[in-house]
């Protein structure tokens, strides 16, 4: 007797056991699996909050993949900014096919793309320079008439 309904969730654990387990990372003397794809809840909020810059955003971006306090750990433990982005890449090469990229290529990578970004100026004297070069706005020309 034929089913009177598709049955989506024994096609999706069937492909999920073929795909295998997916890439796992130590970090902090915590260990996290990553999903063998994005979840859908990850995609949709990268998208919704590309723009956002708050943290309250990000933990919510990356809950799906890491787990809710993932970031306030990694802060805790001193994580750099540089070494976020080279965790965050390496994840995403990963995460649909392990293996992808090592950490040394991600660092790499990240490297890379950072030194093709302008950097703000790193002090006082820096910030002062770089105002004093730029243009200054012309005022405009007036008919000495007043309205």
């Amino acid at each position: 007797m034929a089913s009177d309904f598709a049955d989506f969730d024994a096609f999706f654990a069937e492909r999920k056991a073929e795909r295998g387990p997916g890439a796992r990372l130590r970090l902090y003397d915590r260990d996290y699996e990553l999903p063998t794809e994005a979840p859908l809840a990850f995609v949709l909020l990268s998208e919704s909050m590309a723009d956002r810059q708050d943290v309250g955003a990000l933990r919510e971006v990356l809950a799906p993949i890491f787990g809710a306090d993932a970031l306030d750990e990694w802060a805790a433990a001193g994580m750099a900014d540089s070494e976020f982005e080279i965790v965050l890449h390496w994840a995403a090469a990963n995460m649909a096919s392990p293996g992808a990229l090592t950490i040394a290529d991600a660092a790499r990578e990240v490297a890379e793309a950072d030194a093709g970004k302008a950097r703000p100026p790193a002090n006082r004297a820096e910030r002062r320079a770089a105002v004093k070069t730029q243009p200054k706005p012309r005022k405009r020309a007036t008919t000495g008439a007043r309205s």
